[in-house]
């Protein structure tokens, strides 16, 4: 997801859809003064490829159905679309949906989106050395790191 692509074509989402996603991740993941936020790493892109190569059929309908349903909610219930409201009214709308999806006995669009954005965020080159501890490998083998808590957990372990 750290690759600049100036002109990625979806590839199993529409383009609204990819701005969507980029919105959702970005409130999921924020940026922070230590480190970028999900919209930086090209999440949408990294959840459309995977979506598009690695996701199940079911999956990628549950994804897709979710995804109209939650723009849908939107507009009906609040008059205009997510990527219009305030980053306030963002994570209040993003926490109902996940309080929702926690309470549901069958799967829900939302944690697989949820999981998608961290799995995208964190293996990304931002992620893994920003956000996280990151050692790079190869490299000399030194076992004994210091950690206390409140340190970063580690990008490899």
């Amino acid at each position: 997801t750290s690759c600049k692509w100036e002109h990625y074509k979806p590839v199993f989402f529409s383009e609204a859809e990819i701005d969507l996603l980029n919105e959702m991740g970005e409130s999921i993941l924020p940026e922070t003064p230590d480190s970028p936020g999900a919209k930086a790493v090209k999440i949408a892109h990294f959840i459309d490829k995977y979506t598009a190569d690695c996701c199940t059929p079911a999956q990628q309908q549950l994804l897709r159905q979710g995804l109209l349903a939650f723009q849908q909610a939107c507009q009906n219930q609040q008059g205009r679309a997510f990527i219009d409201f305030t980053a306030e009214e963002k994570y209040h709308w993003l926490a109902a949906i996940d309080q929702q999806a926690r309470q549901s006995q069958e799967p829900h669009y939302f944690g697989l989106l949820k999981n998608l954005v961290l799995l995208g965020y964190f293996t990304s080159r931002e992620g893994a050395t920003q956000a996280l501890r990151y050692v790079p490998v190869p490299g000399k083998y030194q076992g004994d790191y210091p950690w206390k808590p409140g340190d970063k957990a580690w990008a490899l372990g």
